[in-house]
C-alpha cells in the first residue's frame, strides 16, 4: 500500500511533536508474538464449561424438554431449560426501544417458542468442554413446527403467520419522515428515476468469536467476569439489570479482543446467562462460541429493501429524493439493529444538497437471527443508496456520474451544513475530495481508453464514488449516549497511567493516546501507561463503536489532562517563583520560556505532592489524579416540529475510486487498482489510520464479493460454517492506495473526526457501480448482491434461475 499526504484543506496550527506521527503501534507486540491474553486463555481451578443446545427449527413452539439422559452424564454437573432459568431471572433489558415499536419478552434461554434457526433453548454444563457438548447432544426438545417467516417483505402482508402471539403483525415499527414538497418536486422534475435497490445479509465474522468467562464467590456475592465484548462498563449494567446482582459486585474485564466490528455489542442472550450459571453453579463458567454458532446467532446486519424515487432536473440538480424502505430484523431481541436501521434512514441524503426528502420505513421481523451492529452502522446501507442511485441517475441523464456528483454537493464554504434530516455536518471539502480520488484513479485517462478495450472484448468498468461518515453517535435515552470518560494519574516516580472507559479490539488506543497525553503533558510515549477494559479501575465509559474513540474519549483524556496541567502549573509556579502563563511542558519538564534555567521536572512536582505535601500552596490537594467526562457537542437529542434530530457530532468524508475487469464467461471480478480518500480531521497516528482503512476495505470486500448469509425458505442457514460463507483471504485482496486530505473539526477537541468504519463502507457500491460500468454496452442491470462470480454471471445472462444446467 502506498499513502500519500496531501496540503491541508484548511489552516492549523503547528504540528504537535508526537499527534500526527506515523508511531507503529507498541501493543502489536504482545498480539504478534502470540502472548495476547483472550477469554478463552483464562482458567480457573473447579471452572465448569457451557454448551447450548440450539434450535433446529426457524419458527416452532416448544413442547418439551428433556435433560434427564444429559444429567446422567458423569461428567456433566447442571443443566437448564428455559422454563427453569425464566423462574429465576428478569427478561432482558433492550438497549433501543422507542415509544411506538412493539415489545415482547426475551429471556436467557427460549420460552415457549423458537423463532429462528440456532436460538438458545438449553444450556448443559460439565467439567469439561467435550462433556459439555457431548451432554448438549444427548438434550431432547420436542417441538411443533410452524410455518417459518423468511421474507421481510411477505412478513409485512397481515396473512402472513405471526412470529409473536401477543402481536398483530410482523411489523416492529412503521415510520414516516417526509421534509419539503417531495409528491410536487418528483412531480416538476425533468426526470424520475425508479430503483429497487437491495442489500444482502452479512455479518462481522470476527476472527475470535464471542466468549463469556463468569465467576461468581458465595461468600463474598460479588462476580468477575471476563468477556469479549466492545462495551465493558454497558454489558456489567446490562447483566446487573438482568439478574439479582447489585452493579457495584460487578466487576467486568475485556482483555485482548480478537476483533468486535458492532458484532459484541450487547446485549446477546448467552453473557447474562454465563452469569447465572455461575451463580447458581458456585464455579467459575466458561462459554466460547464456535464458528457455526457465530454465524447462526450473533448479530447479522445490512439486509435491506429500497424503493427509490430519484427526481432529477435536465442540468442534474438533484429535485426529490423518496423512499420505501424496509428492513429485515430477523427475530426480536435487545440488540441495536432498530438503531441502525434509523441511521440509514437519516444519512440517505449524504453529502448533497437535498431538500426534499421522504423516506417510509417498515420493519419487518422474521425467522432469522437477530439484526445488530456491524461496521458502517446504517451509514453504509445510505451511502449505497444513493451512490448507486446517481450511478444509475447519470446514464439515464446523459451525464458523466462524477459531474452530477460534483453538481449536486455541499461546498466547503456551506458548513456547518443543515441537512433535510437534521443532520449538521460540522466540516468537509466533498468536490475536493472527489476530485482527487478522480486524479488518483487516473479516471480522464481510462475513460479515453475505455471504448477501444470494449472493441477488444475487454469489459473494464470504473467509478469514483462518494464516502459520508458520521461518528460517535448518541442516542437518546439509552446507554449508547453521547459522552465518554477517561482517569489521568501521575504517580509519585513521575510516570503517567491513562484509564480510559473506551475499549479497544485492536484499533491501536495505547499508542494514540500514549501520543496524545504525551503532547498535552511535554512528556514521552514511553512514559505512560495505558489501562482499558475494566470496571473497577476505568470509570464508566461507553466502549468503542460507532468510530467514536478519537472524538469521545480522546476527548475525556484531553480534558482529564487539562485539569492535571492546571496542579502541575500552579505547584511549578508557586515553587519557581514565576507566573504560570511564563511556563510551557517540555521534555518531561517545566521551563519558564523567559529564563530556562528556571525549570522543574514532572518527577520532581509528583515527589512534592506526594511526600512532601507542606510545600504544596494553598488550596492544592495531593496527588495527580483527575477524571473528566467529555460531552459530545453537536448533539440535538429532541426532534424538532419537523421530527428532525443530530445525534452524530462530526463527519468525515472521502472517495473510493475502483478500476475492474469483468469475465463475463465466469462472472469472476478482478479489481486493478482501487484509491481510497480518507479525510478525517487531524490524523493522530497516519500508520494507524491507515491500518484502520486498509482493514475496513477487506471486509468491504468480502461483503461486496463474497459473504452472504444464505437463508431457505424453511427457515434454515445454509451457510453455517466458512466453507459456506466465504471470507475474503490476503490473495483476494489487492492493494489501495490510501489519500489523505485533512480538513479539521471545528467543534471537537484536538479537530479530530472518526475514521474506523469508511473502508467498509464502500466498496459495496464502487464495486457495484463499477462492475455496472464495465458491462454497459451489455445492457444489463447490475442489481444481484453480492457479486460473487454466480451472480454477476446471471446478471450478464439477465436472468436470476438455476445456471447449473448452462455446465452441464
Amino acid at each position: 500500500m502506498s499513502t500519500v499526504q496531501l496540503e491541508r484543506s484548511v489552516s492549523v496550527p503547528k504540528p504537535a511533536r508526537f499527534v500526527g506521527k506515523p508511531l507503529k503501534q507498541r501493543e502489536d507486540l504482545v498480539l504478534v508474538s502470540g502472548h495476547g491474553v483472550y477469554v478463552d486463555d483464562i482458567k480457573f481451578s473447579g471452572m465448569l464449561y457451557a454448551a447450548i443446545v440450539r434450535s433446529d427449527y426457524a419458527h416452532a413452539r416448544i413442547k418439551k424438554v428433556d435433560l434427564s439422559q444429559a444429567l446422567a452424564s458423569p461428567k456433566v454437573v447442571l443443566g437448564f431449560s428455559g422454563d427453569q432459568v425464566k423462574r429465576d431471572t428478569r427478561p432482558l433489558p433492550l438497549s433501543v426501544t422507542l415509544p411506538w415499536m412493539k415489545k415482547t419478552d426475551v429471556y436467557m434461554l427460549a420460552v415457549d417458542k423458537v423463532h429462528y434457526t440456532g436460538e438458545p433453548v438449553a444450556v448443559v454444563l460439565a467439567t469439561d468442554r467435550y462433556a459439555a457438548e457431548d451432554g448438549a447432544e444427548q438434550v431432547s426438545v420436542e417441538y411443533e413446527p410452524l410455518d417459518p417467516v423468511v421474507d421481510s417483505e411477505k412478513a409485512l402482508d397481515p396473512n402472513s403467520p405471526k412470529l409473536y402471539d401477543s402481536w398483530d403483525n410482523n411489523e416492529l415499527i412503521a415510520y414516516n419522515f417526509k421534509i419539503g414538497e417531495v409528491d410536487e418536486a418528483l412531480a416538476r422534475s425533468d426526470y424520475v428515476i425508479k430503483k429497487k435497490i437491495v442489500r444482502h445479509r452479512y455479518t462481522a465474522a470476527p476472527i475470535e468469536c464471542r466468549g463469556y468467562l463468569a465467576n461468581y464467590d458465595l461468600f463474598s456475592k460479588t462476580m468477575t467476569y471476563y468477556a469479549s465484548v466492545q462495551t465493558p462498563h454497558i454489558l456489567r449494567t446490562l447483566i446487573s439489570q438482568s439478574l439479582d446482582i447489585p452493579e457495584d459486585r460487578i466487576r467486568l474485564i475485556a482483555p485482548h479482543v480478537g476483533g468486535g466490528f458492532g458484532q459484541k455489542i450487547p446485549l446477546y442472550q448467552e453473557e447474562p446467562l454465563v452469569a447465572y450459571l455461575s451463580k447458581r453453579s458456585g464455579r467459575p463458567v466458561k462459554w466460547i462460541e464456535t464458528r457455526s454458532e457465530n454465524l447462526k446467532a450473533a448479530a447479522h446486519s445490512r439486509q435491506q429493501v429500497h424503493y427509490v424515487e430519484f427526481g432529477l432536473k435536465k442540468d442534474g440538480t438533484i429535485t426529490a429524493v423518496k423512499d420505501r424502505m424496509i428492513a429485515d430484523l430477523g427475530a426480536f431481541a435487545p440488540q441495536s439493529g432498530l438503531a441502525s436501521v434509523l441511521a440509514t434512514t437519516l444519512f440517505i441524503p449524504s453529502g448533497y444538497k437535498i431538500q426534499n426528502y421522504e423516506v417510509d420505513l417498515h420493519v419487518a421481523n422474521t425467522c432469522k437471527a437477530p439484526y445488530g451492529a456491524y461496521r458502517g452502522f446504517g451509514k453504509a446501507d445510505a451511502n449505497f443508496v444513493m451512490e448507486r442511485m446517481l450511478d444509475i441517475a447519470a446514464k439515464e441523464i446523459g451525464m458523466d456520474p462524477v459531474e452530477l456528483r460534483l453538481r449536486n454537493f455541499i461546498q466547503p464554504n456551506e458548513f456547518p451544513y443543515n441537512s433535510c434530516t437534521g443532520a449538521i455536518y460540522d466540516s468537509g471539502n466533498y468536490p475536493g475530495n472527489l476530485k482527487l480520488a478522480v486524479e488518483k484513479i487516473g479516471y480522464e485517462e481510462f475513460r479515453k481508453k475505455q471504448s477501444e478495450m470494449r472493441k477488444k472484448g475487454t469489459y473494464k468498468g470504473i467509478s469514483v464514488s462518494f464516502l459520508i461518515e458520521p461518528s460517535a453517535n448518541a442516542v437518546p435515552d439509552s446507554l449508547h449516549t453521547g459522552y465518554d470518560s477517561a482517569t489521568v494519574r501521575i504517580d509519585p516516580s513521575g510516570k503517567i497511567t491513562v484509564m480510559a472507559g473506551v475499549a479497544a479490539q485492536g484499533q491501536g488506543h495505547e499508542t494514540a493516546l500514549s501520543q496524545i497525553v504525551a503532547d498535552e503533558l511535554g512528556v514521552y510515549p514511553e512514559d505512560i501507561t495505558v489501562i482499558e477494559g475494566d470496571t473497577a479501575v476505568a470509570p464508566y465509559g461507553l466502549g468503542a463503536w460507532a468510530s467514536r474513540f478519537s472524538i469521545a474519549g480522546v476527548g475525556s483524556v484531553i480534558m482529564a489532562c487539562d485539569k492535571i496541567k492546571r496542579k502541575l502549573l500552579k505547584l511549578a509556579s508557586s515553587r519557581l517563583g514565576v507566573p504560570e502563563g511564563e511556563l510551557i511542558f517540555e521534555g518531561r519538564y517545566l521551563t519558564s520560556i523567559k529564563d530556562p534555567n528556571k525549570t522543574i521536572s514532572i518527577k520532581q512536582l509528583a515527589e512534592i505532592a506526594y511526600t512532601k505535601i507542606y510545600l504544596l500552596p494553598q488550596g492544592l490537594e495531593p496527588g495527580f489524579d483527575e477524571t473528566a467526562r467529555y460531552i459530545t457537542p453537536n448533539i440535538r437529542y429532541i426532534p424538532d416540529e419537523k421530527g428532525r434530530m443530530n445525534l452524530y457530532p462530526s463527519e468525515t468524508a472521502g472517495a473510493y475510486g475502483v478500476i475492474v475487469e469483468v469475465d463475463i464467461q465466469t462472472g469472476k471480478i478482478k479489481i486493478e487498482k482501487q484509491v481510497f480518500v480518507s479525510d478525517c480531521g487531524n490524523i493522530i497516528n497516519p500508520l494507524s489510520l491507515d491500518g484502520q482503512i486498509q482493514g475496513g476495505i477487506a471486509s468491504g470486500i468480502g461483503g461486496a464479493i463474497f459473504e452472504e448469509l444464505v437463508y431457505t425458505n424453511e427457515g434454515e442457514l445454509q451457510s453455517s460454517t466458512f466453507v459456506d460463507y466465504l471470507v475474503p483471504t490476503a490473495m483476494e485482496i489487492p492493494d489501495v492506495d490510501v489519500v489523505h486530505m485533512v480538513t479539521p473539526s471545528p467543534i471537537t477537541l484536538g479537530g479530530f473526526k472518526g475514521a474506523g468504519e469508511g473502508g467498509t463502507i464502500t466498496p459495496p457500491y464502487g464495486l457495484a457501480n463499477a462492475v455496472q460500468d464495465a458491462l454497459d454496452t451489455l445492457k444489463v442491470s447490475v442489481e444481484l448482491q453480492p457479486l460473487s462470480p454466480e451472480n454477476v454471471w446471471k446478471t450478464v445472462r439477465g436472468r436470476t434461475g438455476p445456471i447449473i444446467a448452462e455446465f452441464l
